[in-house]
């Protein structure tokens, strides 16, 4: 949704829960436990315990500097404006999390709910293709935060679609869980799959932490190895990797389950993406 409104909504829910966590140093304890409470789930951060072994794999930066691993190139945003929150280029300059208490309300590209007028941005790295290595392969930043201390969180849910032309796209695996799938859950664990679903700590100017260490970085981390081995586009990219993503706000987007379009906070009105940080790059 608008961040500016966000950042409203975030400082009356403090007020109101008498939130007492710190929200622009990293997650304290207690907020270890509430945003990584979903930690054994891809959209909430695999971790470098994961044992695939892909041997091809492109390089992974050394002591968690991934500053040149960035989403550095807007391919096609229809809601750019060029000027605030409808600068596209603002989901291109680095991720500026907020914390647990307040999204980034500044620094972001807001999308909408319009099937394509302002629902979705294309994102690439300049030729270079995201490969599939061990653990998470990249992750995207948004701005959810927790309403008190948690779990409960304030979210705007971004389906990911991938693709190796910009032509042809594969939706990655993602389910809205709730048991009735037609009235909206605050809860980050019922919503497997999808972007914008947790708080963001990682700050590259301010906080400039290992961004794959989801429990000091937060965001929405997700791996390759997830994909289907349909023989087909998806199993293509689980195994040679991709150029470009597309991020679509999910109430934009049919639930196959309902046949409706998926539920959003009464109060939402789209993403605010920070940006995307690939793991492993290769020149293509």
């Amino acid at each position: 949704m608008n961040a500016v409104f966000k950042l409203i909504i975030a400082i009356a829910l403090v007020l109101a829960c008498a939130c007492t966590e710190e929200g622009d140093g990293g997650p304290d304890a207690s907020t270890d436990a509430d945003a990584g409470s979903d930690a054994d789930s891809d959209t909430d951060g695999d971790t470098d315990s994961d044992t695939d072994t892909e041997s091809d794999a492109g390089t992974e930066e050394d002591a968690g500097d991934y500053s040149q691993n960035v989403a550095d190139e807007v391919v096609d945003a229809p809601g750019h404006t060029g000027e605030g929150l409808g600068d596209s280029s603002n989901a291109t300059n680095g991720v500026h999390g907020s914390g647990s208490s307040t999204g980034n309300t500044v620094d972001v590209f807001s999308l909408g709910y319009v099937e394509d007028i302002d629902n979705y941005i294309v994102l690439g790295w300049s030729g270079r293709l995201v490969e599939n290595g061990p653990g998470t392969d990249f992750a995207v930043f948004e701005n959810a935060f927790l309403i008190g201390a948690g779990p409960a969180c304030f979210m705007d849910h971004v389906v990911i679609f991938l693709s190796l032309d910009g032509t042809i796209w594969v939706p990655l695996p993602h389910d809205y869980t709730n048991p009735d799938e037609t009235t909206y859950s605050q809860l980050p664990d019922k919503w497997l799959g999808f972007a914008g679903v947790n708080p963001v700590y990682y700050n590259a100017d301010t906080n400039p932490v290992d961004p794959f260490d989801f429990s000091a970085a937060g965001g929405d981390h997700f791996d390759l190895d997830d994909l289907p081995d349909d023989g087909g586009d998806a199993q293509a990219i689980k195994t040679g990797g991709f150029a470009y993503i597309k991020l679509v706000t999910a109430p934009s987007m049919t639930n196959p389950d309902t046949g409706a379009n998926y539920v959003h906070d009464p109060i939402s009105n789209g993403a605010d993406i920070d940006g995307v940080l690939a793991r492993y790059l290769s020149d293509g």
